[in-house]
């Protein structure tokens, strides 16, 4: 093979000749891969390969096994950090249920019924609120309040029983008559309002603050409240309801009702019992 000498000063000819040295044997003749720089001597020149051609088969192999523990290494980090993005996540959904509750101090009147912003609503006439720890505070909502009339008696269900979304929760007694409400939600009570069951009438006097119902943590608090009415279909929801009962009731709540079909405070007082439990039934979804 040769070898390729550069030439020197007559000041450095007492040094050794060094000679830029070379092999292509590793990978081609074509290609440098192999290179050092070492002295000669005149008469003879031996080229030698800093890597050998086994020492090259372990360092591929090297290479291949690093490049399959970083792949790994990455695939396990990233799995690690979407389980935690997850609760994360999940958290984030909370906060922002926590926020939308806390609009509820913001009142909208629909036909003359109370509906506040923020909170979700179920078909039956039943609210929630989201709170910390996906605990969900229920109640009865405004049209429900005023189609109920007083009650005597409301029977909660104990604190600590599992209770299902679309399911009785409680009932509403009113002189012999009872009409179950629906429950918004999935999960176990946590709490009974101790106001309620010393004073019913606290669901007519403020049915969305000091006459809520229960408590109740939820598992699967997003599935929940999917399933529930909120924002902007809320006011229509509520429209359809009270010309609904307008429509069907015009002569007989005739008196009940203001001017412009605005619902009046207490519907009861001109049904019969009977008529005011299927009416009920009917609205709350419970017949």
């Amino acid at each position: 093979m040769p070898v390729i000498r550069a030439s020197r000063p007559a000041l450095f000819a007492s040094l050794p000749r060094l000679s830029v040295l070379w092999h292509g044997g590793c990978k081609g003749d074509n290609e440098i891969t192999n290179w050092r720089i070492a002295p000669v001597e005149e008469s003879e020149c031996r080229t030698r390969c800093i890597v050998s051609e086994g020492h090259g088969k372990e360092v591929v192999i090297m290479v291949l096994l690093f490049v399959l523990i970083t792949f790994l290494a990455c695939i396990t980090v990233d799995y690690l950090l979407s389980r935690r993005r997850a609760p994360v996540a999940e958290s984030a959904s909370a906060a922002v249920s926590v926020a939308r509750a806390a609009e509820s101090d913001v009142n909208v009147m629909v036909g003359g019924v109370v509906v506040p912003a923020g909170l979700y609503y179920h078909p039956g006439h039943t609210w929630a609120a989201v709170e910390e720890g996906k605990v969900v505070r229920v109640g009865l909502d405004d049209f429900a309040r005023r189609l109920s009339g007083p009650v005597e008696e409301l029977e909660p269900p104990p604190v600590g029983r599992s209770v299902r979304q679309g399911h009785p929760v409680w009932t509403l007694n009113r002189q012999g008559q009872k009409v179950a409400m629906l429950s918004p939600v999935d999960g176990v009570v946590e709490e009974i309002n101790p106001a309620i069951l010393k004073d019913p009438n606290a669901l007519r006097e403020d049915p969305y603050g000091a006459g809520w119902v229960a408590r109740i943590r939820v598992a699967e608090l997003g599935r929940n409240l999917r399933n529930l009415l909120h924002g902007s279909v809320v006011n229509r929801w509520m429209e359809d309801a009270v010309e609904n009962l307008h429509q069907r009731f015009a002569l007989s709540l005739g008196t009940v009702m203001a001017d412009g079909g605005i619902l009046e405070d207490d519907l009861s007082e001109v049904l019969s019992e009977s008529d005011w439990a299927a009416l009920c039934q009917e609205y709350f979804l419970s017949d």
